[in-house]
């Protein structure tokens, strides 16, 4: 994964001065891949700390893991050609949009959506978890359902999760949608519904989040872009379609699994 990746998939964390920072060195990733952190911060009108707080918050253990991150990412640019991007922001924002679709249609799911599918038919306590910004995408599988004559509940904050841990068992088939993966929050779930023999479903856009190997079943989708206009400006695809998109296809697969058992 590369840095632009990581800075899109965290992208929903970050503060305005962050959002500077990237866009400032995505801009000119040349100027930062060998510097120190030092140098780094003098050019971004930052501090090494806040720096260095910056590349954790991405993921990385500090600025050499973050600066070698970068210089991989000027090898990948400078094979691109740069006359190949949209000529308008609008352009690009909805080729962003039109790529990520495409690689998710790529990836062969077939087999793990219709197993959860089928655990969405049999278990009687479906529940889907999302936080902040996965909070919508959680609720969007609600609504998909509605149209289906189906009713699920979304837990969309930490204290209705914290409440339902205490009752989790076997019965139950947590959807969990987190574009970074797992945090210390996140693993206790998991934890929790291992020991009481709940079913976990991730959704996220992290391949390389622990939840991967903690949940019964992972769905790893590509994360939306982001774009950089002519002028420099950063822009963010929003995450969230792709999470809605994968709300419809899993609810397209529970109402053929519906259909296929006569309900």
């Amino acid at each position: 994964m590369n840095i632009q990746e990581t800075i899109s998939i965290q992208f929903g964390i970050l503060t305005a001065k962050d959002k500077k920072i990237a866009q400032e060195i995505l801009q000119n990733p040349q100027k930062f891949a060998q510097t120190n952190v030092q140098e780094a911060a003098l050019a971004l009108h930052s501090s090494p700390a806040s720096l260095v707080r910056f590349a954790q918050k991405l993921g990385y253990r500090g600025f050499p893991e973050f600066r070698s991150a970068i210089f991989n990412y000027t090898q990948e640019t400078l094979a691109k050609d740069k006359e190949e991007k949209a000529p308008t922001l609008m352009q690009g924002v909805l080729s962003s949009y039109l790529s990520a679709l495409s690689r998710l249609k790529e990836i062969d799911f077939e087999e793990k959506l219709q197993e959860v599918a089928k655990m969405m038919h049999e278990k009687s306590q479906v529940k889907a978890l999302g936080i902040g910004n996965s909070a919508l995408p959680a609720q969007q599988l609600v609504y998909s359902l509605y149209t289906q004559n189906t009713f699920m509940e979304a837990l969309e904050t930490e204290t209705k999760i914290y409440f339902l841990r205490r009752v989790l068992t076997s019965e139950h088939l947590l959807i969990i949608y987190s574009a970074s993966g797992i945090d210390g929050y996140y693993r206790e779930v998991f934890q929790d519904a291992r020991q009481k023999g709940a079913t976990t479903v991730l959704v996220t856009m992290n391949e390389e989040t622990r939840g991967n190997q903690l949940a019964d079943y992972s769905f790893v989708l590509p994360a939306g872009e982001i774009h950089l206009s002519k002028t420099g400006q950063i822009s963010h695809v929003d995450n969230r379609l792709i999470f809605f998109a994968f709300s419809e296809i899993l609810a397209s697969y529970y109402q053929a699994v519906q259909q296929e058992l006569g309900q």
